[in-house]
């Protein structure tokens, strides 16, 4: 009940205050529809052109993007033509994000681009556009705070993924907001946590932004605060969902908007306030629009309030208020829930007055209250024929044959009925499915012959709503329907309608029905996520299978030749459709229904699964942020995966071939020890095989994750096995080996002291890789610095044309000083400087090498290090003059800018 201290502020909003809410509702959300995308147009578009490319420039299958962010739909056909526009929607989405992520895109464009796309439903791209512009505002920052911020785009945003119900998504705008924008958030932000948190059932969360928002002082809206009190009343949360009417009453009630006032009627109905919600009503002095009516008819349904639905029903009539198909179906549904079947006729005659579709529903509301429409124009008409199914198929042939079209389609209604779930066997894990189908309307025809006829009658009147119950029922009710079923795939498959051919080859399964097209009918259920259908359609596939063998003795080639599919072909669609769609745990189910339905399982099946799982990870990667494509987080198929599947081909005694651990290698390798070393016993066991067993060939990239193992797990010994195994095959082919495995193998034998191996191995190549040789240059120096084979390796480094690097160069200098080797001292001076230092570069060319006072000190410190080497060297003297030259050059230029500094500061 309302709280008598509600009743009198309630009371206080006066008539003039109500008729200037009702003034209000015109500008409620001026960010929303056409009239939020015109107003920032108005406003902004010569400030927003003066940023970069314009949006007047770009088109969309020649439709200026301008007219597609600004003009509603039938403007835009009328000024370019619907067939040009029914085209160019197809691709619509794809081409908005693409210019999302073009280079740089201007403010203008992602501005158009994100009214667009809330206008083709495409959200996902919205998103993308709402990012790069933030993107762009964050480069812009003066200080912490963002020069501009748009927020109408967010209200834009949170409209469209309310209305597709995108709650998670939701959630995920506010979290990126409150790390990216400046405090505090504007209110509607705050509104994309609480629909976030309400959808993932987190009431504490929703209460935790509440707190957040007040610590913010931010005030929470009329707005809001109804829509605090419906999430809270849906959760049965009546103390919570009260304190926010509170909330609201304690703020100024005259502001209230209509769609606040439908929810806080639809709360008082959800925690059983029936009192509270008409009298809310009563108090605010609402009038009843149509909203506001299917507000309070819910609340009456909800509460069980027979009385208090004919009032308002009442009232309807008396003002004169027409309602939508929606509200039409729910007042027929209200009639006959509360036994008030005498007023049916009423609303049929209203809606038949205003041209209202009859939807599904309502013709089954038709036929379910005959005996109250009886002498109406809604009474279905006896069929003349004593022999009532031949009669009217009979009729029906004819119409369809003569081309009368109307008659035919109402003769085909006559033989369709509606299920109902006591024609349904209920099968537990199929329940919601069932339920689902018979909510959205199913109907069915008895006869094999009936069920053709209806289908091509509903084909021939165009009436795709009957032809979806039709259809929604061949899944629920088994008959033969076979013709049917063939002839609505036939249609469906060339109109390209995903959804419905989906619907009918899930039929096809349920009635037994042969699927011929068994490439299509996989990728199919694979684009809509249909693993059920898949996993039927594969047991169906092998019944087939069977049934063939049994035929022919058990002979498999006849058996094949008979089937229009390759068994293991059809095992390997499905595979991939389950990969793709994420779900591991489907795969053994899959392996083990083929294996008990006879099909013999080998390593192909598990090499395409792997293959399948790494084709899955890199569109993974391509979706990805560039930030996030630096780690594997956002790949679905890890190492786990890979050993998972490998115990399962154990199980079935499946050897572990050459051919799967090189599908498997990169996964392994990346894994943990105990995965990586599986990875490698396997790799042992086929070195020790007889090669004629297994002529499968690893390729060179197989050998590198190998070396991976070898690097982080094992030793030296067999770091090298693997390398001269990859070695050998390439120098038979006049292959040289890829620096990655060369670098990788020496600085595993650095990092176990192996140099004397790593010098051999670096002077016995005629090209060694410059990383391998760095390493092994650093290596070598620090051990032995006057070890002439140093000097070899840089002779080697200079033959290749390649300097030394400044770290490096430095290193080798301090190990040349330390052991006063002077000729390695010189020869590492000679080969940093080469390509780099000139004799005449002067301070210009010293300024570009050094970059900033604190590289010219170490260069300073390089070379002094030089010097010292060669001091009380007598044959040095035109080498220490050339340091000192350098060192004189730097001296100067360190002069100049300290100076420099010194005048800034």
């Amino acid at each position: 009940m309302m709280r008598p201290t509600a009743l009198r502020q309630l009371q206080r909003a006066t008539a003039s205050a109500a008729v200037g809410n009702r003034a209000l509702l015109v500008h409620a959300d001026p960010f929303s529809g056409a009239y939020g995308a015109a107003s920032w147009f108005s406003t902004s578009q010569k400030k927003q052109q003066r940023n970069g490319r314009s949006a007047a420039g770009v088109h969309i299958n020649d439709i200026p993007l301008t007219d597609l962010a600004t003009l509603p739909k039938n403007k835009v056909m009328q000024r370019h033509g619907r067939g040009k526009y029914m085209r160019m929607v197809k691709t619509l989405p794809e081409q908005l994000q693409q210019l999302v992520t073009d280079s740089k895109p201007s403010r203008d464009v992602l501005k158009h681009v994100f009214y667009a796309a809330d206008k083709c439903n495409a959200p996902d791209v919205m998103l993308n556009a709402l990012r790069a512009l933030e993107a762009q505002q964050i480069e812009k920052v003066s200080g912490s705070k963002p020069r501009s911020i748009d927020f109408a785009v967010y209200t834009v945003l949170y409209n469209a993924l309310l209305r597709s119900n995108l709650r998670d998504r939701m959630l995920a705008v506010y979290e990126d907001a409150r790390t990216t924008l400046p405090r505090p958030l504007p209110e509607v932000v705050y509104r994309f946590g609480i629909v976030g948190k309400f959808g993932a059932d987190d009431l504490d969360g929703v209460l935790g932004i509440v707190e957040e928002m007040q610590g913010d002082q931010v005030a929470i809206t009329n707005e809001m605060g109804s829509q605090l009190m419906l999430g809270f009343a849906k959760a049965n949360e009546t103390d919570q969902a009260m304190r926010f009417f509170q909330i609201i009453l304690e703020g100024d009630v005259t502001k209230l908007h209509e769609q606040d006032m439908n929810r806080i009627i639809l709360a008082f109905g959800c925690i059983g306030d029936l009192h509270g919600a008409f009298e809310f009503y009563r108090q605010c002095q609402l009038p009843l629009s149509t909203t506001v009516f299917n507000a309070l008819l819910s609340v009456c349904v909800h509460n069980d309030a027979p009385k208090e639905a004919h009032a308002i029903m009442k009232n309807r009539v008396r003002f004169g208020l027409t309602l939508d198909s929606v509200g039409y179906m729910r007042v027929l549904e209200a009639l006959e829930l509360f036994d008030r079947h005498d007023q049916i006729v009423h609303i049929l005659n209203e809606m038949r007055q205003q041209d209202i579709p009859f939807a599904p529903k309502v013709n089954e509301i038709v036929q379910r209250n005959q005996e109250y429409l009886l002498g109406t124009a809604f009474a279905i008409r006896p069929v003349e024929s004593t022999e009532h199914p031949s009669g009217v198929l009979e009729l029906l042939r004819d119409s369809i044959t003569t081309k009368d079209t109307g008659h035919a389609a109402s003769l085909a209604d006559l033989l369709v009925s509606t299920v109902r779930s006591s024609d349904v066997n209920l099968n537990m894990a199929e329940a919601s499915v069932i339920k689902r189908l018979i909510w959205l309307g199913a109907t069915v025809v008895e006869s094999s012959e009936a069920a053709d006829l209806v289908v091509q009658a509903f084909l021939d009147s165009n009436q795709q709503h009957k032809l979806q119950s039709l259809v929604r029922g061949f899944q629920l009710v088994k008959g033969d329907f076979d013709a049917a079923l063939n002839r609505l795939f036939e249609f469906y498959s060339e109109k390209n309608i995903p959804e419905m051919v989906d619907g009918i080859l899930s039929a096809m399964l349920h009635q037994d029905a042969r699927i011929e097209k068994l490439d299509d009918a996989f990728t199919i259920f694979a684009d809509r996520d249909n693993l059920d259908a898949v996993q039927r359609l594969l047991t169906q596939s092998f019944k087939r299978y069977n049934e063939a063998l049994e035929r022919h003795n058990g002979d498999i080639s006849a058996a094949s030749q008979e089937l229009p599919f390759s068994v293991h072909g059809i095992l390997d669609n499905a595979l991939d459709c389950i990969v793709r769609a994420s779900a591991f745990d489907q795969i053994i189910s899959v392996l083990d229904n083929a294996e008990s339905h006879g099909v013999k399982l080998g390593q192909e099946q598990y090499v395409r699964i792997v293959a399948a799982m790494k084709t899955r990870n890199r569109k993974d990667l391509e979706g990805a942020d560039a930030q996030d494509q630096q780690s594997d987080a956002n790949e679905t198929y890890c190492a786990e995966h890979v050993a998972s599947l490998w115990q399962d081909a154990m199980r079935r005694n499946i050897p572990i071939q050459k051919a799967l651990i090189a599908a498997s290698s990169p996964l392994l390798a990346a894994g943990n020890s105990t995965q990586r070393r599986l990875l490698w016993d396997a790799y042992v066991r086929i070195c020790e095989m007889d090669s004629t067993a297994d002529d499968y060939a690893l390729q060179t990239v197989v050998h590198e994750h190998l070396m991976e193992v070898a690097v982080k797990d094992l030793t030296s010994t067999e770091a090298v096995a693997v390398y001269e195994a990859a070695a050998e095959p390439l120098a038979q082919a006049n292959q040289g080996v890829p620096a990655s495995l060369t670098v990788a193998l020496i600085e595993k034998l650095v990092s176990e002291e192996q140099i004397e191996s790593a010098i051999a191995r670096m002077l016995g190549m005629r090209k060694p890789p410059p990383g391998a040789l760095a390493v092994t240059l650093r290596a070598a120096a620090e051990r032995d610095p006057s070890d002439p084979r140093v000097v070899e390796l840089l002779d080697l480094q200079l033959q290749q044309k390649r300097g030394l690097g400044f770290a490096l160069a430095t290193s080798m200098i301090t190990a040349a000083e330390r052991s006063q080797a002077r000729e390695l001292a010189w020869r590492v001076v000679e080969a940093y400087e080469y390509r780099k230092v000139k004799p005449d570069m002067g301070q210009k060319g010293w300024k570009a090498l050094v970059k900033n006072l604190t590289g010219l000190r170490e260069h300073k410190l390089f070379y002094e290090g030089a010097m010292r080497v060669l001091l009380d060297d007598e044959d040095a003297n035109d080498k220490r003059e050339i340091l000192d030259e350098r060192l004189g050059g730097l001296n100067e230029l360190e002069s100049e800018l300290v100076r420099k500094l010194e005048a800034s500061s």
